[in-house]
């Protein structure tokens, strides 16, 4: 072709290359359709009027075996910005040389095609046509093939982007959707109507009004349009997509069609939302908290403060502000501080927690606290973060509250009673003069010491103390318990023993727990109680030994009186029934008569020996309550066990006939309300303690839920007469423990 056209460098007029040299000529859009052309084109495309070609595609009027050519062609110029010549055939079979080049226009870059019919003798014969046709059958197919691939990944990428692709003709408002559209809408493709109109129907309806004016607004700006929306779903879900499209126009300005992308932003929507949610969330606990967050960009050099610490601060304006400002807002006397704790920060990565003064007026300052962490990449600080709190209030809660702990220091130090504050972990902390004088410690010597030095080096005698902290003390946080007292063994710096009575109340200082331990030494008082004690086991002992004898007198008179009367009425009935005049139904009711006197006799020997059993008085404690268990293998057919630990001994005679009450009772409720197949009876010792257990297999009991009956009352008793105590343990299903402990006053309680 001798004709040449200007390539993308240059601008010319479309309308001026149209009428260039007497050729057919097209104007191909940035979409490959026919944008323009001239009278010419038409004609040797075989059409009558220019517009019949206009937005149709060039390809479609060559050959179906030279299209996929021609495609590649056109891209190859597109890519490059040169220009190509070509022969192609026609679909009528006629041959056409075709030059493609580049042209820039108000539009950006376009494609120019220059084509004339070849002439006769230059044309190509049919056979070589064929010939090269066939010779490119192999690649078209191959073409075909990555063009089935490349619609593949297309289908992929948009079901994993959640993006399709729709088209809509403007003058017929006909709608094209993409396969992805309708999973994106949640429509089936039979229900597809296929129009603009149907489409604003599936549009929330809030929404219609404004997609509608966008649209029409971006036809008249003929500017890209972009816009977010919200459709209701079949199943009643609602979604949020965004639209993008760009509409065509002819040479006329007049919009032909609008191709589109819909993308499904549900998920970023509901995590913006969701992020302004906690956005406000956080916007409105800095400000119940009265803490604001700041950061400093070290590339930049400038800071970026959240609403909260420009309220902190006191000021309104949203400048940002640099280093030089922020050091200016507190006051002379901290600023060498906060540069100090900069430098440090930004030279060896130390983060900072401050308490500095800004001046909000001439002379009033305000307390805050300001904290910097730095943030690292690649070893490097990029930049610090922090927060910055308004601390005022609490300033002056610190100061009150260091004025009441000086007061209750000053009231402690004035008692005359020992008073020594611990906290939560036992640890002294006050120490007052008349502790000093008790423990015969300084102040010095104790502050910041346990306790428990004050028990001495009985470790036994600490951890039970350690214990009870943990098991009461520390408990009443929570339980709102705020007093204890108990009684237990001290120790003196030149460690004299005392024993102690300690009160422990709790006091709130300086938003922390702690407990004021007021101190009495009982020496004295436990000497009095001692004396008291002693007197009453005396007297209930009294008690008891003249139970025991009035016992033994109740029962002489059963054996020595009532025992031989009953025996002489026996005889005289044994008599009676030797007389022979007696009719034999009189004699039978003397029998009778006989029989209920021999088992009163009976009886009244049970009785005569279970108040006053002779073993007891002839054998001892240990032979009569072996014997008591022997009676019940050989008459009940109870399992019996016998535990005697060697030179276990309760004392005076009338201490082992008060135990061997005690014993009785117990095994008598055992076998009377338990049913149980084994007893078990143990004597032992540990230490200065002798311990005596009943234990069974019977059905047992709960004892808190049992009301203390005689039996109970009297067992106890007994067992405080011989200076001892009784424990009740047993379960229902699950037996009964009777532990009998006799030992010696003890301090500790």
């Amino acid at each position: 072709m001798e004709h040449t056209i200007a390539t993308s460098k240059n601008t010319y007029n479309f309308h001026k290359i149209a009428n260039f040299g007497g050729m057919g000529c097209c104007l191909l859009s940035t979409l490959d359709t026919i944008a323009d052309c001239n009278k010419i084109a038409a004609k040797i495309l075989g059409l009558k009027k220019t517009k019949e070609l206009l937005n149709s595609s060039f390809s479609y009027y060559l050959s179906d075996d030279q299209k996929t050519e021609f495609s590649d062609t056109l891209r190859q110029v597109k890519k490059s910005g040169k220009s190509e010549e070509r022969t192609y055939l026609l679909s009528n079979l006629d041959s056409i040389n075709i030059q493609l080049s580049c042209l820039e226009t108000t539009r950006g870059i376009q494609v120019v095609i220059l084509f004339k019919i070849v002439s006769k003798e230059t044309k190509p014969s049919r056979k070589v046509l064929l010939e090269n046709l066939d010779k490119k059958d192999q690649k078209l197919k191959k073409i075909k093939k990555r063009h089935k691939q490349f619609e593949q990944r297309l289908k992929e990428s948009q079901k994993i982007s959640q993006t399709g692709n729709w088209e809509l003709d403007i003058e017929t408002q006909n709608l094209y959707w993409s396969d992805e559209v309708f999973e994106i809408f949640e429509v089936d493709k039979k229900d597809f109507k296929g129009t603009n109109e149907w489409f604003l129907e599936l549009v929330y309806p809030d929404d219609r009004k404004k997609l509608v004016k966008a649209f029409t607004e971006s036809l008249k700006s003929r500017k890209q349009f972009c816009i977010t929306h919200r459709i209701l779903t079949k199943k009643g879900v609602t979604k949020h997509l965004e639209e993008r499209s760009q509409t065509i126009y002819d040479s006329h300005k007049k919009p032909l069609r609008s191709i589109g992308v819909v993308i499904d932003v549900s998920d970023r929507i509901k995590n913006e939302e969701q992020l302004k949610f906690y956005k406000d969330l956080l916007d409105q606990a800095q400000e119940i908290s009265k803490i604001g967050g700041w950061t400093w960009d070290l590339l930049t050099t400038n800071f970026t403060w959240t609403n909260e610490t420009y309220k902190i601060f006191d000021l309104v304006s949203k400048n940002v502000p640099d280093l030089t400002f922020v050091v200016k807002l507190f006051c002379r006397q901290d600023r060498k501080v906060i540069i100090k704790a900069i430098r440090a920060l930004l030279t060896e990565g130390v983060a900072f927690d401050l308490k500095l003064r800004f001046l909000k007026s001439e002379n009033k300052y305000t307390w805050i606290r300001t904290i910097g962490q730095p943030v690292y990449e690649n070893n490097k600080i990029i930049r610090v973060n922090g927060i910055v709190q308004d601390i005022q209030h609490q300033i002056l809660m610190e100061e009150q509250l260091e004025n009441e702990r000086q007061k209750y220091v000053q009231t402690l130090e004035q008692n005359n009673e020992p008073v020594i504050t611990i906290n939560s972990k036992s640890i002294i902390q006050i120490y007052n003069k008349a502790a000093e004088r008790l423990f015969e410690y300084k102040k010095e010597e104790m502050i910041g010491q346990r306790l428990e030095k004050l028990f001495g080096h009985d470790q036994e005698v600490q951890n039970r103390h350690k214990d009870y902290i943990k098991n009461n003390v520390e408990k009443s946080y929570h339980n709102s318990f705020d007093q204890f007292m108990r009684i237990i063994k001290m120790f003196t710096k030149s460690g004299k023993a005392f024993p102690g009575q300690i009160s422990l109340t709790k006091v709130i200082m300086e938003n922390d727990t702690y407990y004021a331990a007021f101190i009495r030494d009982l020496s004295e008082d436990l000497k009095v109680q001692e004396e008291l004690e002693k007197e009453r086991i005396k007297n209930l002992k009294a008690i008891m030994i003249g139970q025991e004898l009035e016992r033994k007198r109740v029962a002489s008179e059963l054996h020595d009186g009532l025992g031989q009367t009953l025996t002489a009425a026996k005889l005289s009935l044994g008599a009676l029934l030797q007389n022979e005049d007696y009719e034999e139904e009189l004699k039978s009711k003397i029998r009778i008569i006989k029989q209920f006197i021999d088992l009163s006799v009976v009886e009244s020997r049970r009785i005569s020996l279970s108040m006053m059993p002779l073993e007891l008085e002839s054998h001892g404690l240990m032979v009569s309550i072996e014997k008591i268990l022997n009676k019940l293998t050989t008459s009940l057919n109870i399992k019996t066990e016998f535990i005697k630990e060697e030179g276990f001994d309760v004392g005076s005679e009338e201490n082992a006939k008060i135990v061997y009450r005690i014993i009785q009772e117990a095994i008598n409720n055992a076998v009377k309300h338990g049913a149980p197949s084994r007893i078990s009876v143990s004597f032992k010792k540990n230490k200065d303690k002798k311990i005596i257990v009943v234990s069974d297999n019977g059905k047992g009991f709960d004892y808190t839920k049992v009301i203390k009956g005689l039996g109970l009352v009297n067992m106890s008793q007994r067992a405080s007469s011989v200076n001892g105590n009784i424990e009740f343990n047993s379960e229902k299903g699950k037996g009964t423990e009777i532990r009998i402990t006799l030992s010696p006053v003890s301090y500790e309680r």
